[in-house]
């Protein structure tokens, strides 16, 4: 069985999401999704034909079929899902982030791990997050400002990652330096996944960008990618059947060069980011569920000349965001109360020494700077109320209140969010958001 999303163009945005047999539809279109039940869209567990939204949910096994080995390269072969890169191996200049996000708006997507926010200023490295230790991944498209604040306006992806592994090992090499090496470790109640891959030199990649200033002599140069790794851990324990921890260290290291045009490196760029995230979660199977959270970025971007490797212009950031999250639900046969109150804390400093003089390898350095530290406190409260009018029609009252309080000002945001869902019959339901 399948989903399918057939948009209807009235103004009150009505949507009918349709399950199908995927015969029906030609080898090349084909969209496989488990056609159960989500947490991700209305904060618990509900089936996707009674869900108020456009919901995808994809097991790890299917997202291995598209050939990838992290969740981003899976997810990119999705309908309504955009992922742009500059490079092999996801690497993009200067900045070294691939993007990912849905329905084209940048910036609005909110990427969870385990419906734990898992960005830093809208940047998420689902590039380096193997597939492995993913359960599946819940694709939220449209708003979800309510229930998760207003980085969601986009969509939601939650990634569920895995209880338990089973043991397993992959080994792969490939031409231009590529390696790929993983495995997973299962042990009662701790799992643990391990992955390196690797990519070679790419050589001269694009065309003439301009000229440097080399021992004083203009000379044209081009861009292209040296060495690069992604490294990636997971860890998992679980306790009991009420607690578990969850810990992921993801680390990329891509170097950057500039080239003569008989490949030559004339300037050399190092771009080192390190990713901490680390989860402990209680649920009482009786509607409570509480998270605390710590997540960590560190990036070095250090670069110098070939001919002054000792002048060395760098560039360090830290990025930290930690909170918990509290919920409880409440139900019976015809409702479903929901209240819930979240907490996070965001930490962010940046300090550098950059060239005087663009572009010349004679060039002296910049006095030492920072900028920092900047910091951002946020409260959140939010309550959900879903009444079951009859056996095929559901209404949804949701609304949330945002505090947030930072260096660069204060302010509030009260978001409401009124849904109606009709089921038609047992294959496509009807709803207004």
């Amino acid at each position: 069985m399948m989903k399918r999303m057939i948009p209807l163009n009235l103004l009150l945005g009505l949507s009918i999401l349709a399950t199908g047999n995927a015969a029906a539809q030609t080898e090349a279109l084909q969209e496989y999704s488990l056609p159960g039940m989500n947490v991700t869209a209305l904060g618990y567990e509900k089936s996707n034909l009674e869900t108020p939204a456009d919901v995808t949910v994809y097991s790890g096994e299917e997202l291995k079929k598209t050939g990838a080995n992290d969740v981003a390269n899976a997810l990119k072969y999705k309908a309504g899902v955009y992922f742009t890169q500059m490079g092999p191996h996801d690497q993009s200049f200067i900045t070294g982030n691939s993007t990912l996000s849905l329905r084209g708006i940048k910036g609005g997507t909110l990427v969870l791990i385990n419906g734990v926010p898992a960005s830093f200023n809208n940047v998420s490295h689902l590039d380096m997050m193997n597939l492995d230790t993913v359960e599946k991944v819940e694709v939220v498209k449209g708003g979800g400002a309510v229930l998760y604040g207003s980085e969601a306006y986009g969509g939601v992806i939650n990634v569920i990652t895995k209880n338990e592994y089973k043991n397993s090992l992959h080994i792969a090499a490939g031409n231009k330096g590529q390696r790929d090496y993983s495995a997973a470790i299962g042990a009662g109640k701790m799992g643990i996944t391990l992955e390196r891959n690797e990519m070679g030199e790419t050589g001269i990649l694009t065309q003439k960008q301009g000229t440097k200033t080399i021992n004083g002599v203009k000379v044209p140069y081009y861009t292209g990618f040296g060495d690069s790794k992604k490294d990636h851990l997971g860890v998992n324990y679980k306790f009991d059947d009420k607690l578990s921890f969850n810990y992921m260290f993801d680390k990329k290291k891509y170097t950057i060069d500039y080239l003569g045009a008989d490949n030559s490196k004339l300037q050399h760029f190092d771009y080192d980011d390190r990713e901490h995230f680390a989860q402990l979660h209680f649920n009482d199977q009786n509607g409570f569920d509480a998270t605390a959270y710590y997540n960590e970025r560190i990036i070095r971007n250090p670069d110098y000349y070939i001919v002054r490797p000792d002048n060395l212009e760098w560039e360090r950031s830290d990025h930290k965001n930690y909170g918990a999250d509290f919920k409880k639900v409440w139900q019976n046969d015809k409702d479903k109360v929901l209240l819930g109150f979240n907490t996070k804390r965001e930490l962010y400093v940046d300090e550098n020494q950059k060239f005087a003089s663009f572009g010349n390898s004679s060039s002296a350095l910049k006095p030492y700077a920072r900028f920092g530290s900047y910091s951002l406190n946020g409260y959140s409260f939010y309550g959900q109320y879903d009444r079951k009018l009859s056996e095929a029609t559901d209404v949804v009252l949701s609304m949330r209140e945002d505090l947030i309080r930072s260096d660069a000002g204060n302010y509030n945001a009260f978001l409401p969010q009124l849904q109606i869902l009709t089921k038609l019959d047992q294959e496509n339901s009807l709803y207004a958001n």
